[in-house]
């Protein structure tokens, strides 16, 4: 609990951002004295600077802001194939970034640890010596935000006897914020686009499995513990192919990357994946033309009833499709108008994904997540304040 007017400070700074002392003051429900008295004791301490006034004129440049002694943040995101870490300040800004290329069956322990390489490289390059505060670690299994346990049963064979928050936080000695990839794809798009219809967006990643988050108004819809959007797990048929997690007919047997590379090995050849099949459907035609429809009608069927239940105002189609997006994107959309009701499909937008294709784009989205979650923000500016010795 932050009970001291610095503290209380410190937290709306790193929540919302640099601000006013009279602006402060408001927020927190004290007088201006107190918040300057707060602004002079953390000066002292290093952890606020409030850059001088060059005008008269108030703008945020007179605003107090963390300094880069208050420490750094860290941003994690764990993706089918590849392992994507960043550095970056509380504001959201990256300082620094690498991305590493990995297999699919790569397991959760040695992607976490190329997480903890990356990290320690990023700082290293970064900010040498800045003290690493808080980390947000997206990962791509059903993961409980509040204990990390991984809780995907076989369809998460990667993250088996894995607790990818408890490892991290273990492995940096910091706090880890966890959220799932998809989700927040998700919010990278709603961050970097301006539509309105934007304001309520469902993002559907169609990869090895296929996951999909929603996003209100900027705000994520994870589910009570971090279970929304598995949409890969939704039944389109009941007495339909047996699935991993232990139902029959999820979305993901007929039409995650797995099932589309088994298509591309029966029609291209032994040696071809997904890719393959999409780019041969874009090019040719033919049977792997057939193959991706196929998969994206089964899509579009299920995101119907997605848009039925939820009434979004966009969704964005990310993933592996880029050979064939506009295939896909066109068969989805043919699917859901002809499927969804009227008060759902008219004037949807369905789109490709545009900024969560950018690893910068994704790894700042996670910096601005973790200045949301309340306990990581709790455990940094206590962190902060203690005083060595």
């Amino acid at each position: 609990m932050l009970n001291t007017t610095p503290a209380r400070m410190l937290s709306e700074i790193v929540q919302n951002g640099p601000d006013h002392r009279a602006a402060l003051a408001r927020t927190l429900g004290v007088s201006r004295t107190a918040i300057s008295n707060a602004v002079q004791s953390l000066e002292s301490a290093g952890l606020v600077e409030v850059p001088v006034r060059t005008e008269d004129r108030l703008t945020l440049k007179d605003a107090v802001r963390l300094t880069r002694d208050f420490g750094v943040a860290g941003s994690v995101v764990m993706g089918s194939s590849s392992v994507s870490v960043g550095v970056g300040t509380f504001d959201g800004s990256l300082l620094a970034q690498r991305t590493t290329p990995i297999d699919p069956e790569t397991g959760g322990s040695e992607r976490l640890a190329l997480a903890v390489e990356g990290i320690d490289e990023a700082m290293g390059s970064a900010a040498p010596d800045a003290q690493l505060r808080a980390v947000h670690l997206a990962v791509n299994t059903q993961s409980d935000r509040r204990t990390g346990e991984v809780l995907g049963g076989l369809a998460s064979q990667q993250w088996s006897g894995v607790n990818p928050k408890a490892e991290l936080e273990r492995a940096l000695g910091t706090a880890v914020s966890v959220e799932n990839t998809a989700r927040l794809l998700a919010l990278t798009e709603r961050i970097h686009r301006s539509e309105r219809a934007a304001e309520d967006l469902v993002y559907v990643h169609l990869s090895r499995g296929i996951s999909l988050g929603h996003v209100v108004h900027g705000v994520i819809v994870p589910g009570v513990r971090g279970g929304a959007g598995e949409f890969g797990h939704l039944s389109i048929d009941r007495d339909g192919v047996p699935c991993e997690c232990g139902s029959r007919g999820c979305l993901m047997q007929y039409a995650g990357s797995r099932v589309l590379a088994a298509s591309a090995q029966r029609i291209l050849g032994p040696e071809a994946g997904a890719q393959d099949l999409y780019e041969a459907a874009s090019r040719d035609g033919g049977e792997a033309r057939d193959a991706v429809v196929a998969a994206a009608r089964a899509v579009g069927t299920a995101l119907a009833g997605v848009c039925n239940l939820l009434g979004p105002g966009m969704v964005v189609i990310g993933g592996d499709l880029e050979p064939a997006e506009q295939l896909v994107l066109g068969t989805i959309e043919e699917e859901v108008r002809e499927r969804a009701l009227p008060m759902a499909s008219d004037g949807l937008l369905i789109v490709g994904a545009r900024a969560s294709r950018s690893a910068d784009a994704v790894l700042e989205a996670g910096l601005g997540r973790l200045r949301w979650d309340a306990d990581v923000r709790e455990q940094v500016v206590e962190g902060a304040l203690v005083v060595p010795g």
